[in-house]
C-alpha cells in the first residue's frame, strides 16, 4: 500500500456562500453602471497551470466548485490573478483592470477565507476579490505493508449501523465490539459501518456523538472538578484523551442489568442519551450480569475467527425484550476495532466532522481536516501492516472537504459522500455542495467520488429514480440510511430503485424479512 504522488493542493472557491460574499466587486465599476459583466474575465495563473475563465462562469460556481493547483511544495503555490475586460467583444483585446496575488504564507489554516484588493496598473485600489479555500496536504504514512481488498459485491450490500443499530434502536451499546459481532452473526452481514472522531492526542476513536455525558464516580477528581463536572454534564468527545475518553465510557464492574419505565430519555439530537430508573426497576439481567468480563473473553482474540464461522441460528431474538443500549460493553479506538474484528468484516468507516454552524452552537473542538484525515489512514495502514490479511474498508462523511481529502490522499479504498439535505440539526445548511441533493449528486460526479450513501426519505419521494439513474450511469454506487430503511417494505421500494446497499439498526433482522 503505497501513497498518491506528494502533491499539496490548493483549492480556490469563489466567494463565500457562509458570508454571502461575491467573488468580485469593483469599486471603480459600479453594477449600475454600462459595464457589462458578461465580457469580464479571470486569469487564474499557478505553478502548473492557469485558468482563464468568464466572470459568468465562475459566478456560477459559487460555493460549489473550485479551482486547484498543485506543487511539490507548498511555498510555491503563489496564485497571480488578472481581471480583464473584453473591449471590443471578439475576444481579441483585453484591457487589464486590475491584478493582485495570493502568497502561500497566507494560507495560515488548512481552511479559510481569504479576501484581498485589486491593484490598477497605477497602484489604485479598485476593487476586491473573495475566495474560500482549501489545502490538501500529502499523505506521508508511517508504515507499509499488506494487501488491500477490492469492493466486488452482488446487490444489494447490508451493512449494520453502528454494529446492530443505534442506540434507540438496539439493545446493545451501538459502535462498540458487541455491537459489531451482533451485526454479523448472520453470514449475510459482511460489513458494519462506525463513526470514527480523533481523541485529543490524535487517536482516532469509535464514537457517533460529538458530545459525551460525564460519568464523574468514574473519574479520579478532586471535589471543585467534580462540581464542574455536574454542572456541565457533557463535554466535547475531540476535547478528551483517549485514556480519559475510555474512562468516562467503560461498563462499571458488577453493574446489575435493569429494565425501565417510562421515563427513559433519549436525547439525540443534542448529543447524548441517558436512562433514568424508577423505583419499580425489574431484574431482567440472565446471563448479561457480566458484561464486562464477558466482552473481554469475546474480543481477546478475534483475529482468527471468520464472520462465516459464527452461528447465525440465533439473532438475539433473546434479548429483545430489553430496553435500547442495555447491554453496555466498552468503547473502542479505531485501531482496537481493525485489530480484534474478523478480517472478513468489512468496514464503512464515517469520519465524522461537524459544520462550522454546530461547532459554535455546541462549543465543539474540532481537529485539523488533514491532520484527522491522515490520523485515519495512518490507522488503516498499520493494521494491514500487522494482519497481512485483506479487509475491505470504505470511507464515507457528510463533510464534502473530508471526502475530496481522501480521494486525494489515496486511490485504494472508495470514498463515498454522505447526504441527508438539511434535514437534521448537525446538517451543513449553508454548504451549497449539498443542502440539495442535486447539487450534491453533481459534485460528486464532478470530483470522482466512488458514490454516495443517501437519506433513504429523499430516495423514495419523487425523483428518487432519476437520483439514483444517473448516478449509477455515472459508474457510482448508491447507498442509503435512515430510521426507515429497518421498516421492510420501505427496504423492498429501496432495492426496487436499485440501491446497492442499506445502512440499517437491526440489519439481521432485516436481511432474514428480505432473503
Amino acid at each position: 500500500m503505497e501513497p498518491t504522488e506528494q502533491l499539496y493542493i490548493l483549492c480556490l472557491y469563489p466567494g463565500s456562500f457562509r458570508a454571502n460574499l461575491a467573488p468580485l466587486k469593483l469599486r471603480l465599476f459600479p453594477e449600475n453602471t454600462a459595464l457589462d459583466y458578461s465580457r469580464l474575465y479571470w486569469k487564474l495563473r499557478g505553478p502548473n497551470g492557469t485558468y482563464f475563465v468568464s466572470h459568468e462562469e465562475l459566478c456560477s460556481k459559487q460555493g460549489q466548485y473550485f479551482y486547484s493547483f498543485s506543487d511539490h511544495n507548498l511555498e510555491s503555490l503563489d496564485i497571480h490573478i488578472d481581471i480583464v475586460l473584453d473591449k471590443k467583444g471578439d475576444s481579441s483585446f483585453y484591457w487589464t483592470i486590475g491584478q493582485c496575488a495570493l502568497v502561500s504564507s497566507e494560507f495560515m489554516e488548512t481552511r479559510g477565507l481569504i479576501r484581498r484588493p485589486i491593484f490598477s496598473k497605477d497602484i489604485a485600489i479598485v476593487g476586491e476579490v473573495v475566495f474560500e479555500y482549501l489545502i490538501v496536504k500529502p499523505w506521508k504514512p508511517t508504515c507499509f505493508g499488506g494487501e488491500y481488498s477490492k469492493w466486488n459485491f452482488i446487490p444489494p450490500l447490508f451493512v449494520g449501523h453502528r454494529g446492530k443499530g443505534a442506540h434507540s434502536k438496539s439493545y446493545v451499546q451501538e459502535n462498540t465490539l458487541l455491537s459489531f459481532l451482533s451485526a454479523t452473526r448472520d453470514k449475510k452481514v459482511k460489513f458494519i459501518e462506525l463513526d470514527v472522531q480523533l481523541s485529543a492526542d490524535g487517536h482516532p476513536i469509535v464514537f457517533h456523538d460529538f458530545l459525551i455525558t460525564r460519568k464523574t464516580e468514574q473519574l479520579d477528581l478532586d471535589d471543585m472538578d467534580v462540581r464542574k463536572a455536574e454542572r456541565f454534564p457533557t463535554i466535547a468527545v475531540g476535547s478528551l484523551k483517549l485514556k480519559d475518553f475510555q474512562k468516562m465510557a467503560v461498563y462499571r464492574e458488577g453493574a446489575r442489568v435493569t429494565g425501565y419505565d417510562s421515563d427513559h430519555e433519549t436525547r439525540e439530537s443534542n448529543g447524548y442519551h441517558r436512562s433514568l430508573y424508577g423505583g419499580g426497576r425489574r431484574s431482567v439481567a440472565r446471563n448479561h450480569s457480566n458484561s464486562s468480563s464477558r466482552s473481554s473473553s469475546i474480543t481477546s482474540d478475534l483475529s482468527g475467527i471468520s464472520s462465516s464461522q459464527k452461528s447465525s441460528d440465533s439473532d438475539g431474538e433473546e434479548y429483545l425484550d430489553l430496553p435500547p443500549s442495555l447491554i453496555e460493553d466498552h468503547l473502542p479506538s479505531l485501531e482496537e476495532v481493525l485489530m480484534k474484528m474478523p478480517v472478513d468484516v468489512g468496514f464503512f468507516l464515517e469520519i465524522k466532522y461537524p459544520s462550522p454552524e454546530y461547532q459554535h452552537r455546541k462549543k465543539l473542538v474540532v481537529p485539523d481536516r488533514n491532520m484527522f484525515v491522515d490520523a485515519v489512514l495512518d490507522c488503516v495502514c498499520k493494521s494491514f501492516a500487522q494482519k497481512k490479511q485483506q479487509r475491505t474498508i470504505v470511507f464515507l462523511s457528510f463533510d464534502p472537504d473530508i471526502c475530496y481529502l481522501l480521494k486525494c490522499k489515496q486511490h485504494y479504498f472508495p470514498v463515498l459522500l454522505l447526504c441527508s439535505e438539511s434535514r437534521f440539526p448537525s446538517d451543513d445548511a449553508l454548504d451549497l455542495r449539498t443542502n440539495h441533493i442535486q447539487n450534491a449528486v453533481k459534485w460528486c460526479i464532478h470530483q470522482q467520488l466512488d458514490g454516495m450513501a443517501i437519506l433513504s426519505d429523499i430516495l423514495l419521494e419523487q425523483g428518487g429514480e432519476d437520483i439514483v439513474s444517473e448516478l449509477k450511469n455515472c459508474g457510482r454506487k448508491v447507498f442509503c440510511f435512515g430510521a426507515i430503511t429497518s421498516q421492510p417494505d420501505k427496504a423492498k421500494q429501496l432495492v426496487q430503485l436499485g440501491v446497492d446497499g442499506l445502512i440499517a439498526d437491526n440489519v439481521t433482522q432485516l436481511v432474514k424479512q428480505l432473503l
